[in-house]
């Protein structure tokens, strides 16, 4: 899989109650980086993101993952199997201990068998909760729910990593413990592709090595977080700048020939 983009996205029209939510996407994600998926509430990050999780299939338009096409039920397993992804609002049977829950994640995945209680441990201590291992989740807090979500998520480190708002709930010691925790996984080696659905420039601008911006169904921005702005400045102002500037105006691709981008 190393030899295609971790995701390929072509045409992609998808959007659900009859509404059309995304509007002919066209993109491409480089395997083992880092991608933040940008965008205000409603932009249709989280309708993306499902399709890109297997959940969903969009109406028209082809998908690929590291070269396999989830419309095809053999390679949609293969995917699986090498996929962790957390929803926006997971669902959970909260009598499950964080252990269970995250165990019960591995076998979904078809991890090995002998191999997934010390891929658990780890990936609890990981987020923090090691503590807390033997705690059903009905009696966790928010912030440790969403530890817990995001634990089952990189447990056993997957190909391909999609997490939505993931530091919804967390306080600020917490988010910045998530961003370290994804330059950990940038510095494995053969490290998976993260793709990381927020609405806050923060949650990527100090980690992300690639940058989607999606307003209004339609992709702004596609390319290199350092070519976000013309200066390269990486910090949380001038990204910010450039994104609201991203979703007033026309969109902007990296990789178009007729491609600006703005200054902060």
């Amino acid at each position: 899989m190393d030899n295609h983009p971790a995701f390929s996205c072509t045409g992609i029209v998808a959007g659900y109650r009859r509404k059309e939510v995304l509007h002919g996407l066209d993109f491409e994600i480089p395997a083992h980086s880092i991608t933040g998926l940008l965008g205000p509430n409603g932009a249709g990050k989280s309708t993306l993101l499902r399709l890109l999780a297997t959940i969903s299939t969009p109406s028209a338009g082809e998908i690929r993952m590291g070269g396999l096409n989830p419309a095809l039920r053999s390679e949609r397993n293969d995917i699986r199997r090498n996929l962790g992804f957390l929803p926006q609002n997971f669902s959970v049977d909260e009598r499950m201990t964080v252990q269970e829950f995250v165990l019960y994640c591995l076998w979904m995945r078809e991890y090995p068998a002998a191999q997934r209680t010390e891929a658990a441990e780890y990936a609890i201590a990981t987020v923090g909760l090691e503590n807390s291992s033997g705690t059903r989740i009905k009696e966790l807090s928010g912030g440790m729910r969403q530890r817990a979500g995001i634990a089952a998520s990189i447990a056993g480190t997957p190909q391909f990593i999609i997490l939505d708002e993931p530091t919804a709930g967390l306080d600020p010691e917490q988010r910045y413990e998530f961003r370290q925790l994804l330059s950990r996984l940038r510095g494995l080696d053969n490290s998976p592709t993260i793709l990381l659905g927020t609405h806050l420039v923060e949650d990527v601008a100090s980690c992300a090595d690639q940058i989607l911006v999606l307003g209004e169904g339609t992709i702004r921005y596609s390319g290199p977080a350092h070519t976000l702005t013309d200066s390269g400045d990486r910090s949380i102002d001038a990204l910010e700048s450039t994104y609201r500037r991203l979703l007033g105006g026309a969109k902007s691709s990296a990789h178009a020939a007729d491609t600006t981008t703005l200054e902060a």
